[in-house]
């Protein structure tokens, strides 16, 4: 299943893929961590929970590189 289900998370935001939280790419690593090993509907269902947060994460960050941008902050 991680066969099938790594390149949709590539092909439809690849950024999440590189995105660094805490010092470890958590996709990837997830992914690493599972490469032998079948997984489960109930850890599908986690990694994808992961991906929303991760999609929210980068969208938030956007949004406050804006307003510091703005206010010349940053």
């Amino acid at each position: 299943m991680i066969v099938f289900l790594c390149p949709l998370l590539i092909a439809n935001r690849f950024s999440l893929w590189n995105f660094c939280f805490a010092g470890y790419h958590g996709l990837q690593k997830w992914f690493k961590d599972r490469r032998q090993s079948t997984i489960s509907d109930a850890e599908i269902q986690h990694v994808i929970a992961v991906f929303n947060v991760f999609d929210q994460s980068e969208d938030h960050m956007e949004q406050l590189d804006e307003v510091l941008a703005e206010y010349e902050a940053i």
